[in-house]
């Protein structure tokens, strides 16, 4: 009967982690992450399937001789798993925290401790109770640093998504991300339950409520494939203006309104005319303006005499793609009226340029 639950177990795993594979296959079009963010994803896909597989080879009686091995592999893999999570989820929600780097070193310092224990081979010592292995901590130390660490992650985790929930570009996504961070908090504080305890209902229930996470997590890929494009990003102003220094677009993704020529902002103003004053030496490719705390990405086009320019919260290269596509076909939409401009200009045969924002920028307008 314990063999057939830890079969069940490693079966409804397999099931959530082929559709997963699946749900991304079909929808790819949908997902356009960034390298790192990628990266991570599937690193993290890898350190969270490995460490629930090596927990139940090593908690249920189905290589008893071996299980001391999956033991540590599932100690070593669960520490490396929510250190790498909470560091990247950390960098990405608090971009412009000045402690954020402090909070991940200690960390790494900790997990680094509990590594350097677990290479001690009599750390731990098994017995077999009803077809249920049971571990001991040989070392008291090592089980208080784990705990200790488990619980630290669950409070820095906590806490950042309630201060870091203004930084969400999408609301929506946030609250996800709330629902997210107490079901990966509950799955960690049974975890360490299960360490001081080694209860089977303990093990049955955090084994649950990680396969739970783990199907959430699909849900919000499925209900927001944004999250891998926006996140924490936002944008402010998006400008097309002429190299006569017209302007011919303006749209403001804060009040959702197209903008007047009198009432952009000082900054943005700044921006167009170092564009202006260079505008003869640049070429056809995005560039990047940076400021304190706000990139402005714009690309230019020398042969039809108009640039575009966007005002970011985290400049990154999906809208560098995203101007330089929409750059291009400005271009082709609006090709014979930008050659044939004169004198004067009218405005008003750019306003359908909403539907490119909309188009390229769809995310950003949820």
């Amino acid at each position: 009967m314990i063999k057939l639950i830890a079969f069940i177990y490693i079966a409804i795993h397999l099931t959530i982690f082929s559709l997963s594979i699946i749900t991304v296959t079909i929808e790819r079009k949908k997902y356009k992450p960034e390298k790192s963010f990628l990266y991570t994803t599937i690193f993290g896909y890898i350190f969270n399937t490995s460490y629930f597989f090596f927990f139940v080879l090593a908690t249920f009686n189905l290589f008893y001789e071996i299980a001391l091995i999956f033991w540590y592999l599932s100690i070593f893999i669960q520490i490396a798993s929510i250190t790498s999570w909470t560091s990247f989820y950390i960098l990405s929600l608090h971009k412009n925290s000045k402690i954020k780097i402090l909070v991940i070193l200690i960390f790494i310092f900790m997990s680094g401790i509990i590594i350097g224990f677990l290479y001690d081979s009599h750390s731990f010592s098994s017995s077999l109770i009803n077809e249920n292995i049971i571990y001991s901590f040989v070392n008291p130390f090592l089980l208080i640093m784990i705990v200790f660490f488990n619980f630290s992650i669950t409070i820095v985790l906590m806490i950042s998504q309630i201060t870091g929930y203004s930084n969400y570009h999408d609301k929506k996504l946030g609250l996800l991300y709330y629902v997210h961070t107490i079901i990966y908090c509950t799955s960690i504080i049974l975890y360490s339950l299960f360490l001081i305890t080694q209860n089977v209902w303990v093990k049955n229930s955090h084994l649950i409520v990680f396969l739970l996470n783990n199907s959430f997590l699909i849900y919000v890929v499925v209900k927001k494939p944004s999250l891998f494009k926006v996140f924490t990003n936002k944008l402010y102003d998006f400008i097309v203006f002429h190299k006569s220094g017209i302007l011919l677009y303006s749209y403001n993704f804060e009040t959702r309104q197209e903008v007047e020529e009198s009432t952009l902002k000082g900054s943005i103003l700044i921006g167009i005319s170092h564009i202006l004053s260079n505008f003869s030496n640049l070429e056809n490719q995005v560039t990047v303006i940076k400021m304190r705390e706000r990139g402005i990405l714009f690309n230019f086009n020398n042969e039809l005499g108009y640039a575009t320019l966007l005002i970011a919260k985290h400049k990154n290269s999906i809208l560098e793609n995203a101007v330089n596509e929409f750059n291009l076909n400005f271009a082709k939409r609006n090709l014979e009226t930008l050659t044939n401009i004169k004198g004067l200009i009218d405005a008003s045969k750019f306003r359908t340029t909403f539907e490119l924002v909309q188009e390229y920028f769809k995310a950003f307008l949820l």
